[in-house]
C-alpha cells in the first residue's frame, strides 16, 4: 500500500479502507461479533458535528490514530471466544460447593 503518513489525501485513505474489507475476509477475520474499522481522513480530532466519530470507538481507535499518523485505517476485532469471556459475570466463583 502507499505511504500512510501525513498528507495522504482522503480518496487514497478511502481506497485503502475499501481494500481492507476483502483482506479481512481472505484472512478469516470476519467471523466475529461486532468487528469494526476506522479511517482517519484528517490529522485533527474533531469530536463535534454530524461527522464526529462515536465516542466509544474513539476511545480505542482515536488513541492509535493520534499516536501514529501512519495508522490511517484500523480494524478492531471481537473474536467470539474473547467476546464470550469478556461478557461473563465478573463475580468471583465459589468453588467450595
Amino acid at each position: 500500500m502507499a505511504d500512510q503518513g501525513a498528507g495522504i489525501d482522503e480518496v487514497q485513505i478511502r481506497v485503502q479502507l475499501a481494500a481492507a474489507f476483502p483482506l479481512t475476509v481472505h484472512e478469516g477475520w470476519h467471523e466475529s461479533v461486532a468487528n469494526h474499522f476506522s479511517a482517519a481522513v484528517s490529522d485533527d480530532s474533531v469530536m463535534d458535528g454530524s461527522g464526529a466519530p462515536d465516542p466509544s470507538a474513539w476511545a480505542i481507535h482515536g488513541q492509535i490514530h493520534e499516536a501514529s499518523l501512519r495508522a490511517r485505517v484500523l480494524h478492531h476485532l471481537h473474536p467470539p471466544y474473547a467476546t464470550a469471556v469478556a461478557s461473563l459475570d465478573r463475580a468471583e466463583p465459589d468453588y467450595r460447593e
